[in-house]
């Protein structure tokens, strides 16, 4: 097992790499499989130390472990969740960890924000095709979302295999009024408070989406998120999420209704507070 503890400068980017490639060859990786990793945890280290409005003293915690031919590496920093700081800026940061690793999650507590990334080695089955993919409840979330609703199965399928899993403590903000909008979110378990201007909006429940209209206009977060509880969400990358409601005419109908009747919501709070 590799135990690293990095101070949250850039310069330590090198020697997260260079520990974790020496710990990589002990364990046969092959070489494609090591610039893989290699890269998705320089990746996740960098998103972890960006922007993260926290004291250069406080170290960002790197864990390696291999379990049956599956490499497990945990990025551990002691910032709050925020989108631009872990995604590394529309989602680019998340999505490439996505494409390299098997999968992704994600976890946010108020003493910090944890990647777990995990890949498997040589001619171990990958977990992708075991524990992302397209899990029946994970896909009979997505038909619940009136924005999936209309996609066929084999769209659900392939995008249920996208999702990341995301778990956040209560009282933990997911979305910030005023951000750039990097994600977007399908809630799986637990309920989020939606507030504007400090106003309540409403609250989101199992299958409601969240962060749908920064994505779709181009713009910023019109609204910020709370976790009013223990929350399991699952996010998709902007790419991936505009991708699916490009390609559907039905999906892209209903995620315009549903902004129109949520836009109408904020205004009429924001007209009762004014």
């Amino acid at each position: 097992m590799l135990k690293l503890r990095l101070a949250s400068k850039p310069t330590q980017a090198a020697l997260l790499r260079a520990h974790l490639r020496l710990w990589l060859v002990e364990q046969d990786a092959a070489e494609d499989e090591l610039l893989d990793i290699l890269l998705a945890a320089n990746e996740a280290f960098g998103n972890a130390i960006n922007h993260a409005g926290q004291p250069q003293s406080i170290a960002v915690h790197v864990d390696a472990n291999i379990d049956d031919g599956t490499v497990d590496v945990v990025v551990r920093d002691h910032g709050r969740w925020r989108e631009s700081r872990h995604t590394g800026g529309a989602g680019r940061g998340l999505a490439l960890m996505h494409a390299l690793m098997d999968t992704v999650e994600l976890h946010a507590a108020p003493d910090g924000t944890t990647v777990r990334l995990r890949r498997a080695l040589g001619s171990q089955l990958s977990p992708r095709s075991e524990a992302t993919a397209p899990a029946r409840d994970r896909v009979e979330l997505l038909r619940r979302s009136p924005i999936f609703a209309p996609l066929p199965d084999a769209a659900l399928d392939d995008l249920a295999a996208r999702l990341i899993p995301f778990w956040a403590s209560a009282n933990e903000t997911i979305i910030r009024e005023g951000d750039e909008g990097d994600l977007f979110y399908l809630v799986g378990e637990g309920r989020l408070d939606v507030s504007v201007e400090g106003c309540h909006v409403t609250t989101l429940g199992p299958a409601d989406p969240a962060g749908e209209i920064a994505l779709l206009r181009d713009g910023r977060r019109t609204a910020t998120i709370v976790a009013r509880e223990p929350v399991e969400l699952y996010a998709l990358t902007r790419e991936d999420f505009l991708d699916v409601v490009a390609s559907h005419e039905a999906s892209a109908r209903a995620a315009e209704g549903m902004i129109a009747i949520r836009l109408i919501g904020l205004e009429d709070v924001l007209g009762r507070s004014a």
